[in-house]
Order: structure tokens, then C-alpha cells, then sequence
């Protein structure tokens, strides 16, 4: 479409992406949560909470960690990566 000349894109509103756009993530778990049976005695993780360090079954293996301190201790990556990022990382 045309005006004074000029081509214009021809997009109108859409009512289900901004009715959707207003909802948070946290009123999608609110509703998640509120559909819950309250007699069911299963416990719920609250994966929506965005730290998992207060939930034990989310800890880092000791051996990631000490991996991640062993190569910082070993001083061979403290550089950029090539762009394409290292061959051990990449496998």
C-alpha cells in the first residue's frame, strides 16, 4: 500500500498476540499452580522459581566443579576462544 508516495506495510492489530503479550510468566505459574489438586500429596518443584540452588536434587556435581577449578587453576584458558569455540567444548 501507498501514501503520499511512500510504500507502508499494511499490518493491523491482533487481538490473541496482545492479549497474550499482557500475560507474565508468572501469571502462567499462578494459574499452573492454582489447577493443582490440593489432595494430591505429591510434591511440587517450582521450576518457575529460577534458582535451583534452594532445592538439593538441582546441586552441581563435585565433579563439575572441580573440573571448572582445575582449569582455572591451570591458567591454559584464561584467553578468548576462537569463534568457533574450542574443539573439547564443541564435542
Amino acid at each position: 500500500m501507498e501514501k503520499n508516495g511512500a510504500k507502508r506495510w499494511n499490518f493491523g492489530a491482533n487481538e490473541v498476540v496482545e492479549r497474550s503479550s499482557s500475560l507474565s510468566i508468572r501469571e502462567y505459574l499462578n494459574t499452573l499452580i492454582s489447577n493443582l489438586d490440593a489432595g494430591d500429596a505429591r510434591t511440587v518443584i517450582p521450576l518457575g522459581h529460577g534458582d535451583p540452588s534452594p532445592f538439593p536434587r538441582f546441586s552441581t556435581d563435585p565433579s563439575a566443579v572441580e573440573a571448572i577449578c582445575d582449569s582455572v587453576r591451570s591458567a591454559k584458558f584464561n584467553n578468548y576462544s576462537s569463534a568457533s569455540g574450542i574443539p573439547v567444548a564443541r564435542k
